[in-house]
């Protein structure tokens, strides 16, 4: 099957349809998806293909407010027609790599320690519904978060 940046006719109906599932998961009531979100959504480039689009599609229900999915909720600002999802330089969601260089270990450990613990905190502890948030199993939930310490 072709990725979904091959089919742009497919992006926004498939999102409208993730934004309907996860209205009626989480108990929210989003109308539809603002004009420059549907561009973003179609400029972007899908690596993950249709997973990648659900996953940000649940993100945006559960941090959006309002009446409409606005871009500010996908996370993809930067992804205009221009630069196909490319970050820009500065972007504070990935850093420029210092001159030094970074250790990746680390920086990976803490990045997943931090989606953890939100996880956690929205789920009220409730390790089941933290993994869902996190698109992940239960079981790869309890040993990743034993092996993070939590």
């Amino acid at each position: 099957m072709p990725s979904l940046s091959e089919r742009p006719d497919d992006i926004v109906p498939m999102a409208r349809h993730f934004l309907l599932e996860f209205n009626r998961k989480f108990g929210k009531s989003f109308t539809g998806i603002a004009p420059d979100a549907e561009a973003a959504l179609l400029a972007y480039r899908w690596k993950g293909n249709v997973r990648e689009l659900k996953n940000i599609m649940e993100r945006a229900v559960l941090i959006g407010s309002g009446t409409e999915l606005a871009l500010r909720d996908l996370g993809l600002e930067g992804a205009g027609p221009g630069d196909r999802g490319k970050p820009e330089p500065g972007d504070p969601m990935l850093p420029a790599i210092p001159p030094e260089g970074i250790d990746l270990a680390s920086v990976q450990e803490t990045l997943e320690r931090r989606y953890f613990e939100e996880a956690l905190d929205r789920s009220g502890g409730n390790e089941s519904r933290a993994a869902k948030l996190l698109n992940i199993n239960h079981h790869t939930f309890r040993y990743r978060r034993r092996k993070l310490g939590l």
